[in-house]
């Protein structure tokens, strides 16, 4: 692999791949029970789509107008999307957040040309971007296989999103929606049920340290072998994983449903 994106997800002769698909198996386990337990309203849907958008804006530090429509579309545009086609429909989302003023005075739908700093994480230079987002389709624009292997693809794919930085502004947003629309079409009901960016709100220092984990490079030998750490990459899907599960099973208690034993 080149471009800078491995490993594009854990190992498979890895431990630790073995029991990130563990954890996904719980979380599948807890998203079932409540899908189940609960019936599936539009109301509820618009309900979590608005707690969504709010929570996903909150960690953004956001204080701008909503803007519900706009981040309602871009949702729509990435829901359902034909993954080979990713990139376009990521674009076309951005677009629609700068239409209606949610990312200020960027180029519409257009990948960043600037280089950037993002806190800590210097993000690939402008002049890369286009072969990494290409590369970033390829690697996870197909379905991987089991349910639990496309859930931790899922998680693998928003991480390397966001170390891409593709835009100038608005990543943040865009990756969690994607992520709700990959977690989706792996069969979870996080739009339906419960929503992925509230559980990232709630676990929000952990899910920054995290990503800091994962933008890590390689260290030594022992950390795979590829140019980014895979002992980051692990240790960021399992607190992502922690996150999720542990919002599905506050979901199904307040729904008074006993979520199953972990």
């Amino acid at each position: 692999m080149i471009h800078g994106l491995t490993p594009p997800r854990p190992t498979a002769d890895s431990r630790q791949r073995a029991e990130l698909l563990q954890q996904c198996e719980v979380l599948i386990a807890a998203d079932s029970v409540l899908a189940s337990a609960v019936p599936a309203k539009p109301a509820r849907t618009r309900r979590l789509a608005t707690v969504a958008i709010l929570a996903s804006n909150r960690i953004e530090g956001w204080s701008g107008p909503v803007a519900f429509n706009a981040l309602l579309a871009a949702r729509k545009a990435l829901t359902g999307t034909d993954p080979l086609d990713r990139k376009a429909a990521l674009c076309h989302a951005h677009g629609r957040l700068t239409d209606h003023g949610v990312v200020h005075g960027k180029s519409a739908g257009e990948l960043r040309n600037q280089d950037v700093m993002v806190a800590r994480h210097k993000a690939p230079s402008a002049a890369q971007v286009p072969a990494l987002m290409d590369a970033w389709q390829h690697l996870y624009g197909r379905p991987a296989g089991s349910q639990t292997a496309r859930v931790l693809d899922a998680l693998c794919a928003h991480h390397r999103l966001l170390y891409i930085h593709p835009f100038r502004d608005g990543n943040g947003r865009l990756a969690r929606l994607d992520l709700e629309a990959r977690l989706q079409a792996a069969g979870l009901h996080c739009s339906t049920h419960w929503a992925v960016a509230t559980a990232l709100l709630r676990h929000e220092a952990s899910y920054r340290t995290a990503l800091a984990w994962a933008d890590a490079p390689r260290r030594g030998d022992l950390d795979g072998r590829g140019a980014l750490s895979h002992a980051g990459l692990a240790a960021y899907c399992a607190t992502l994983l922690t996150a999720l599960a542990s919002e599905v099973h506050i979901r199904c208690r307040r729904a008074g449903v006993a979520p199953p034993a972990v």
